[in-house]
């Protein structure tokens, strides 16, 4: 049986444990991207805010502290989300940027009427100035024409999500190549069902 470790944010393992069929990945689109564990133990120990797995190359975190539940006076239940990097957008700012001579400015309650791209464009800068992440984008030729959205105190995560909703598309991210995507996610060659 496999195991993975966990580790800290200093790369310190902090615990490792069987890969096991209650183990599981899941990747569905626009909604959830994370890995998450399960086993038992004899203590309770919680797992810190940054703690990260890696599975198949890829570094998964987790964004909360974790407690596991006791299931009897000798036992506690470990089912900790590791979440990947897009994930963690959920707790980034969408702000609209003003760059002056002093510094930037950010303005987290703003308007933007204007298209796809330039709608996506905003979304990479914001994912650029707040983690140091560069991505580039891309959006589907059938998105024309400009719309108006309203951002209010909004995450990254979220913001995606209304674009995507705004446009009557959908958002997906290519992890391997930094590219971030606005349109119908689809992957193969079409079947026809008769």
């Amino acid at each position: 049986m496999a195991k993975i470790d966990i580790y800290d944010i200093t790369g310190a393992i902090i615990a490792s444990t069987s890969i096991t069929r209650n183990c599981e990945r899941v990747e569905e689109l626009m909604q959830s991207d994370y890995a998450e564990l399960s086993w038992r133990s004899d203590t309770g120990s919680p797992l810190p805010v940054g703690a990260y797995i890696v599975w198949q190359g890829e570094k998964l975190t987790l964004l909360d502290e974790y407690m596991p539940e006791q299931r009897d006076e000798l036992e506690w239940e470990y089912r900790p989300q590791f979440k990947s990097r897009i994930m963690n957008w959920s707790k980034t700012p969408f702000f609209h940027y003003t760059y002056e001579d002093k510094g930037v400015t950010r303005e987290p309650d703003w308007t933007l009427t204007d298209n796809a791209y330039n709608f996506m464009l905003s979304i990479a800068r914001a994912i650029e100035n707040e983690t140091g992440e560069i991505w580039t984008i891309e959006v589907g030729a059938e998105l024309t024409g400009t719309l108006t959205i309203h951002f209010s105190s909004i995450d990254v995560l979220s913001a995606l999500s209304e674009i995507a909703s705004q446009f009557k598309t959908e958002w997906w991210a290519d992890k391997k190549g930094n590219v971030l995507h606005l349109e119908k996610a689809s992957f193969g060659q079409p079947v026809e069902l008769r």
